[in-house]
């Protein structure tokens, strides 16, 4: 089982350090998948290498200022390398 959080570009904390991330905010998800799947791995995935806000209709959006994928195929690696 291949835990992913995406967007991690948003929370620093999660992208340095998926399985901490993992373990002290989405602790029962983590568990749970561990004892349902003994292979189970946690990893952060982000697009954006940048962003900047802009108004739409009076609110503030982020909106990506650079494209740069970050942890795309290692969950894929991961999951070919748990192959039989």
């Amino acid at each position: 089982m291949a835990l992913v959080f995406t967007k991690a570009d948003m929370t620093p904390a999660c992208a340095q350090n998926p399985l901490n991330f993992a373990e002290n905010h989405a602790s029962t998800l983590w568990h749970d998948c561990q004892n349902r799947f003994p292979k189970s791995e946690v990893f952060a995935a982000s697009v954006t290498g940048a962003s900047g806000l802009r108004l739409v209709g009076g609110r503030r959006c982020r909106v990506p200022l650079r494209v740069e994928p970050q942890g795309i195929v290692e969950p894929f690696g991961w999951l070919i390398e748990q192959l039989p």
